[in-house]
């Protein structure tokens, strides 16, 4: 599995923390005249519930299909897909760096609960802080050099 994937496979059950990083959209283009003959186009359901675009010259006849193209990076993509290629991947990546900081900062206070109830030492308490206060240090200096 590739990393994208595993950060995906890890943030799936998760898609309302997810959605706060899409800053993208993508948008439906229709084209306003025929690639052969220049003629203007009409839309048309397809059997298959489809859409197409058809030149309304009537010797022409050309049917295209719509396109998504991203709002960010100008990406193109099919009509039936729902998210860009290329900007899911960092949305992904940088919702899992903000998921690491969330979770160690629940660590931190779970710890915190422990060690006040007498179920850890001290020294335990400090050790798992210290690691938690780095890996929040860790996510805060990618989050800095994180290039969208």
């Amino acid at each position: 599995m590739s990393d994208s994937a595993n950060i995906e496979f890890a943030l799936q059950d998760n898609e309302e923390f997810i959605s706060q990083f899409r800053d993208y959209k993508l948008q439906m283009i229709w084209a306003k005249k025929c690639t052969k003959c220049g003629s203007g186009t009409n839309l048309h359901m397809l059997n298959f519930g489809g859409f197409a675009m058809c030149c309304t010259d009537r010797f022409c006849g050309t049917q295209m299909q719509p396109y998504k193209k991203c709002t960010k990076c100008d990406a193109t993509s099919s009509e039936y897909t729902l998210r860009c290629k290329n900007c899911e991947v960092k949305v992904l990546e940088l919702a899992d760096i903000h998921q690491q900081v969330h979770d160690a900062k629940k660590k931190m206070k779970r710890v915190s609960r422990s060690y006040s109830c007498g179920k850890i030492t001290l020294k335990e308490k400090e050790k798992i802080h210290a690691e938690c206060k780095e890996i929040k240090k860790r996510c805060k200096a990618s989050l800095k050099t994180f290039i969208l």
